[in-house]
């Protein structure tokens, strides 16, 4: 491991740790990886700092290893690799329409949507829906609302980053698989790849949530997107759901689509897990480019290159960083997953940018630093 990656990971961690709790995160890691292994994990931070009434309070110690919601990432670490197991032995395919599953979906312009257009975003659903509004509904529920709400945008017109889509994508999976989410993860992602702090709903398991690093103070955020009505103008009053939570969130999704309309188990987020876990499904990745992995080379070399639309590849993020391709995702909880095939790399970066009481940090500029400091000298 050269000493300047590892130098990289402590002043990432020191930078951003370096705010007062009115601006988070109280908690980061940085994991780097270079072949076959984890080559640092630096780790710095309390788990928890703030109270339920959004006050500072008696600082938590940072588990070792500790455990953080990593939002959207949920979209490539699961979702997206599931569909690569499905796409590999023909159960999916990427043209097929989506319809195939969801009758409802053929209506108001939909039927020519495919598999392909919701990796990619073109499929001109709403970015963003509180589905659990106007009286809430079960998971089956919810995907039968997801699935019957009208198009934002033209099908096909260009790039429209949207939940809804790996909501849609979530339940796909489930039904091809004949298992629940979680349980589909863990027994096609996790088990094989010796994920084992990978999961969701952490509050609700047997085990103790000590390696849980707190959220946000509740569901605030998304009232506030609602209420205001940006980025997106939904026609939803915040009066039109009674289950707000006000409560520090640990263990509990902090996207409300995921634990109010899917119980905690959702296609697009809803993933609690760890840098050294995610630092092995970037290698997994990396292995199966190479033809020594979990998928095919063919499959994940599909997945992974730019589509129709620059920077997005099927469900993974394509980008430049560092003077190199990075494939990933990041989390609104405040992660980061990059993957660089030419310097055999995984860069993580987990925070809590939410467990603040003032606006929430964006972590852009930092992964970006982080990228370039990581990069070869």
């Amino acid at each position: 491991m050269h000493q300047s990656w590892t130098s990289a990971a402590d002043r990432a961690v020191a930078r951003l740790l370096a705010d007062s709790p009115a601006q988070g995160p109280s908690a980061v890691v940085v994991g780097i990886s270079t072949g076959e292994h984890a080559s640092a994990v630096v780790a710095g931070g309390h788990r928890q700092v703030l109270g339920d009434d959004g006050r500072p309070t008696d600082p938590l110690a940072l588990a070792d290893d500790p455990v953080f919601d990593v939002g959207s990432v949920t979209k490539v670490v699961v979702t997206t690799a599931l569909l690569m197991t499905l796409v590999e032995r023909g159960q999916v395919r990427l043209d097929d329409a989506v319809a195939r599953w969801f009758p409802d979906f053929a209506a108001a312009g939909k039927v020519a949507v495919t598999v392909r257009d919701l990796l990619e975003h073109r499929a001109g659903l709403w970015e963003w829906w509180p589905t659990y509004a106007n009286g809430g509904s079960d998971r089956a529920g919810t995907v039968d609302r997801v699935a019957a709400l009208p198009l934002r945008y033209p099908a096909g017109s260009g790039r429209h980053y949207s939940d809804l889509g790996f909501m849609l994508l979530g339940e796909i999976v489930t039904r091809e698989l004949g298992q629940a989410l979680d349980a589909a993860a863990e027994r096609h992602v996790f088990g094989p790849l010796d994920m084992g702090s990978s999961g969701f709903r952490p509050a609700g398991s047997a085990g103790p949530t000590e390696r849980v690093v707190a959220t946000s103070l509740g569901d605030w955020y998304e009232r506030r997107m609602i209420d205001t009505g940006s980025p997106y103008p939904v026609p939803v009053s915040i009066d039109a759901f009674a289950g707000w939570r006000a409560r520090v969130l640990v263990g509990e999704a902090n996207d409300g689509n995921c634990w109010h309309g899917f119980g905690g188990v959702a296609g697009h987020a809803g993933l609690f897990t760890t840098a050294p876990d995610l630092l092995r499904f970037g290698r997994a990745l990396l292995a199966s480019l190479d033809g020594d992995g979990p998928w095919s080379a063919a499959v994940v070399d599909d997945f992974v290159r730019p589509g129709r639309t620059a920077g997005q590849g099927l469900g993974f993020r394509v980008t430049a960083a560092g003077g190199a391709t990075v494939v990933g995702h990041p989390g609104f909880p405040g992660a980061h997953l990059g993957i660089i095939r030419a310097r055999r790399q995984v860069v993580v970066l987990l925070t809590n940018r939410l467990h603040t009481s003032g606006e929430p940090r964006p972590l852009d500029d930092a992964w970006s630093q982080l990228l370039r400091e990581v990069a070869d000298p």
